[in-house]
Formats: C-alpha cells, sequence, structure tokens
C-alpha cells in the first residue's frame, strides 16, 4: 500500500485556457518525491481541465476534479484544503511560475523549525509574456526579519504589510484543520487571502525564506486586478473580530483592538483635514499614532506575549 504523500500542492482552475503551458511546466518543476497534486475546475467555462488531464495522463502523481457546480474562488480553496491529504499544502495559483527548488525550500524551512506553521519566499512581479514588470515590486517588512514571532509582529504585518504575499506559500495542513482556519469571505471575497493568512499567523510564526522566488503574473483581467480594497474602517473590524478570536491571550486581543481603533481613527482624522493643515499636522498624528503603538506592542518578545502555541 503506498504511503500518504508528505506535499498536496492544489491547482484551482477557472478560465484557465491561456495557462495551460504555465501549469504544466510547473507541474513538471515539483518534486517528485511523495507528492500529490491536485488541479481542480469548478466552472469548467473552457476545456483547460481536459487539455490539462490530456497532457498530465502519464503522471500518478495529478488527480483531477471536475465539476460545474459553481463554486466560488473561496469555497474552491476550501474544498481542496480538505480534499488534500498532505503533512504540507499549498494553493499553487494557475497563472504564476514557480521554479524547482521553491518548494523544496519551503518545505525545509517548516521541516527545520517546528513552531512554524508557514513558510514563503520572495515575488517577482512579471508580466503575461514573463518580461519583469515594470512598476510593481516586492519587499520585505524588517518584521519578518529582525524580531521573534509575536502576534503583536503578526498585527504590524496586516496594518502595514501585503498579508496576501504568504498566501503562495507551503502550510502545516493539519495544524490548519484541527483550528478550523478556513478561508473565509469576511468583507466578501476581496483581500480574503490576507485574512486567512493574519488568523494562522495568530497561532504561530512565517517564516520567510529569501532565497527563493515565485513569479506573480500581473494582467488587467485578473482575479486581484479587479478588487477594490475595502475601507481602513471594514479592514480594522474584520482584524479586529480574527484578533477576539484567535489572539493567543484576553489582553493581546484587548491590545491589539486598542492598536486597531486608534490607527483607524487617526487615519480617518488626517483624511478629514484640508490638505493645508494635514501638512503642518500630519506628522504629528502619524508620530503619535506609532507612538501608542510602540507602547501598545513593545517587544514582539514571545516570551511577553503569550508566543506561538505548540504545533497540534
Amino acid at each position: 500500500m503506498a504511503s500518504a504523500p508528505t506535499l498536496s500542492v492544489a491547482i484551482p482552475l477557472h478560465r484557465s485556457r491561456p495557462w495551460v503551458d504555465a501549469i504544466e511546466a510547473n507541474v513538471a518543476r515539483i518534486p517528485h518525491a511523495s507528492t500529490e497534486i491536485l488541479i481542480s475546475d469548478r466552472t469548467c467555462l473552457d476545456d483547460a481541465v481536459d487539455v490539462l488531464a490530456d497532457r498530465l495522463s502519464d503522471d500518478p502523481r495529478v488527480r483531477f476534479v471536475r465539476s460545474a457546480d459553481g463554486l466560488s474562488w473561496i469555497e474552491h480553496y476550501n474544498d481542496l484544503l480538505h480534499r488534500a491529504s498532505g503533512d504540507f499544502f499549498m494553493w499553487m495559483p494557475h497563472d504564476d511560475d514557480f521554479p524547482s527548488d521553491y518548494l523544496p525550500a519551503l518545505v525545509g524551512a517548516l521541516t527545520a523549525d517546528e513552531r512554524a506553521l508557514l513558510a514563503f519566499g520572495c515575488i517577482e512581479p512579471i508580466l503575461p509574456d514573463g518580461s519583469p514588470h515594470p512598476t510593481e515590486r516586492f519587499h520585505c517588512p524588517a518584521s519578518l526579519l529582525e524580531r521573534p514571532w509575536s502576534w503583536e509582529v503578526a498585527l504590524e504585518l496586516a496594518l502595514d504589510w501585503n498579508l496576501g504575499i504568504p498566501f503562495r506559500g507551503v502550510m502545516r495542513r493539519r495544524a490548519v484543520l484541527r483550528w478550523g482556519l478556513a478561508v473565509r469571505p469576511i468583507t466578501g471575497e476581496v483581500f480574503a487571502d490576507g485574512y486567512w493568512v493574519f488568523a494562522l499567523a495568530l497561532h504561530g510564526p512565517l517564516v520567510f525564506v529569501p532565497s527563493v522566488s515565485t513569479c506573480k503574473r500581473y494582467y488587467p483581467t485578473s482575479t486581484h486586478a479587479v478588487w477594490r480594497s475595502p475601507s481602513k474602517f471594514t479592514r480594522s473590524m474584520a482584524l479586529g473580530g480574527l484578533l477576539w478570536r484567535h489572539a493567543p491571550t484576553f489582553g493581546a486581543a484587548l491590545r491589539g483592538s486598542i492598536v486597531l481603533a486608534v490607527d483607524g481613527a487617526a487615519k480617518r482624522l488626517s483624511r478629514a483635514m484640508p490638505s493645508e493643515v494635514r501638512r503642518g499636522l500630519g506628522p504629528t498624528v502619524r508620530s503619535g499614532r506609532l507612538r501608542l503603538r510602540r507602547w501598545l506592542l513593545p517587544t514582539g518578545d514571545p516570551e511577553t506575549s503569550g508566543g506561538p502555541e505548540p504545533v497540534p
């Protein structure tokens, strides 16, 4: 009897015909040892899944799911998480490029740190033809590199960074399922990936692996391109709800909620100021907001902030 796979890679399809060559190339670069690959189309609006099934028919790692039941992308992602059987798991976007060293490096980072819940690499923005994007750039916050992991670091990343970036990482699937961390449409489908990463990050460390990169395609009809970000107030309410559900202690949830409330109020105040007043008082408001944040989120030291709980 075959042993269970160590790594499951799920590739959700939707109008994916333009990207079948990229998907086929990504599958070819996925390490063969103890890996399962789920390729799933729940809208079947083109023949992408049939083309891939024909091209990859000789690859025993690949399993196909076809249905025209019209699941949303969030429902589709959650379905694949439950269908998988590997200890480690990744959702692989259909339109990005993943080099052969990407997955081994991330699985290696999780294996090396038993506390870590998700590992992710850099993103190189590219155009549809694979050439470098002229304006989009990836940056890594210093919080990820210079501070020990804590819920405070998770909150600062949620406030100051795009937490959708680690969504392209590799996670510990059984821990995610045990904690009930499904992707949820908290503010609709927009930014659901970032909210999911934040909830996971409140349970334990994310690990940044700067030595590997994935190439993310930017084009006008991509899912993220048509999203409109929720208001700062809406995002703060959503993050606050996740804090109360997933923060390690009552005190952490309370302090984090105060930070979110003050942060949102200060930004609203700054936007309401006439431009000439904003130029004069804006830096003072921002400085006061950051000072209060540092006071409420003082060290990021797991020994004093609850720290990550053991991985189940």
